[in-house]
């Protein structure tokens, strides 16, 4: 196995950064097919803008290394062989009745208020509908950073799912009522 690549997915998995780097070319393609039978997922090959290996990565949530050293030290080509290295990865499992989602990305748009540059106040960066059950599910700009929201949106950590009330401003903005329960703060950036 090419050292150099052992090194970086060990930095980038101590940095949380979690990857597949440690797996050898070779046994690649038989580590994503026993990872996508383990969670029992399938992947369209129609579409291959992104490659399977990344999607898989993508579904990772935790990865530990662990040390274990040889009782007695055995003699290889490179040196002595004084103990292995283990990778443990962990994958998220999507359930095969899980309902999608529509995602959103949400831009408060500055606007006049009685003579002042105001925007709405304490909107989520990201907004998840489901329109059957009316579920919404929010993220914050921090709470994003840790997701890919492109063609196959993945989050290392989802906010819990909720049902909007009637008094909420994210609520009243979906349903085009009146803005009773939005808050606004000063937006100072010049116009153009």
């Amino acid at each position: 196995m090419e050292t150099h690549f052992v090194y970086t997915s060990i930095e980038k998995i101590l940095s949380n950064q979690l990857n597949l780097l440690f797996v050898h070319q070779q046994d690649l393609p038989k580590v994503v097919d026993l990872i996508s039978q383990a969670i029992n997922i399938t992947f369209d090959e129609a579409d291959n803008s992104i490659s399977t290996v990344t999607l898989i990565a993508r579904l990772l949530v935790r990865q530990q290394i662990d040390f274990v050293p040889t009782k007695d030290p055995e003699s290889t080509g490179q040196g002595p062989l004084i103990g292995k290295l283990i990778f443990t990865s962990f994958f998220a499992a999507p359930s095969q009745d899980q309902v999608p989602f529509s995602i959103y990305e949400l831009l408060a748009v500055p606007f006049n208020l009685d003579d002042k540059r105001v925007r709405l106040a304490q909107m989520p960066a990201f907004l998840g509908i489901e329109p059957k059950s009316q579920q919404f599910i929010r993220w914050s700009k921090e709470e994003a950073k840790a997701c890919d929201f492109g063609q196959m949106s993945s989050c290392r950590e989802t906010p819990a799912r909720r049902k909007e009330s009637q008094d909420d401003c994210l609520y009243q903005i979906l349903t085009d009522s009146k803005l009773n329960d939005c808050r606004v703060e000063p937006y100072p950036d010049a116009v153009f």
